[in-house]
């Protein structure tokens, strides 16, 4: 980040995540306030779609699990990706998938770049 003390608003192009072996996307808002940390406000697209099986041997497995990553695209911002690792979302109050709306608090993203051919310099944020 820029500014580490100033409180930042980020706009969402895209923001996706797997979880109890659904894909939920959508866009919103991402806000960082240095007291709070960071904050999503977001609009998810229709219901989750479901995650094909894993092979493993010959028995097929829906991966599962209370967390996850959220992947971000921010908009008009110095970088790809933003991503937000380790995200519990067991907690329903966080998110409501009938109402297709996530609102959840955290304390990190880490802000990356695609790696694209070419690319002379690379950078660490």
């Amino acid at each position: 980040m820029k500014d580490y003390f100033k409180q930042t608003e980020f706009v969402l192009n895209l923001l996706y995540f797997y979880y109890d072996g659904n894909r939920y996307q959508g866009r919103g808002i991402m806000t960082w306030k240095p007291d709070k940390g960071f904050h999503i406000e977001a609009f998810l697209d229709g219901q989750g779609k479901p995650i094909l099986r894993i092979d493993l041997g010959k028995t097929g497995i829906i991966p599962k699990s209370d967390i996850c990553s959220i992947r971000m695209r921010p908009q008009d911002y110095d970088c790809d990706w933003a991503i937000a690792p380790s995200i519990h979302l067991s907690d329903w109050n966080k998110w409501d998938i009938q109402n297709k709306r996530l609102s959840i608090d955290f304390e990190r993203v880490l802000f990356c770049d695609s790696i694209k051919p070419g690319r002379e310099k690379h950078r660490l944020f």
